[in-house]
């Protein structure tokens, strides 16, 4: 069950807005190989904060969201 604090939380209208499997893969989130062998990635607490940090901060328009690489090019 996804609440209307989780959605609120990460700047989402509702459960269509969250990415599925694929955006998730192609964002390099996720790897069903990885899973399988029980990989899985962990961030550290202090790198966890900052992105938490960053997220108030762009839901906020304070900052620019992120951009990856490819986004970039």
């Amino acid at each position: 069950m996804t609440t209307k604090a989780f959605l609120s939380h990460f700047g989402l209208q509702t459960l269509r807005d969250l990415p599925d499997m694929e955006m998730l893969e192609e964002a390099g989130l996720l790897s069903k190989d990885k899973m399988l062998a029980g990989e899985f990635p962990v961030l550290a607490s202090d790198e966890a904060d900052q992105l938490e940090a960053d997220r108030r901060r762009q839901r906020r328009g304070l900052i620019a969201p992120r951009r990856t690489l490819e986004q970039l090019q």
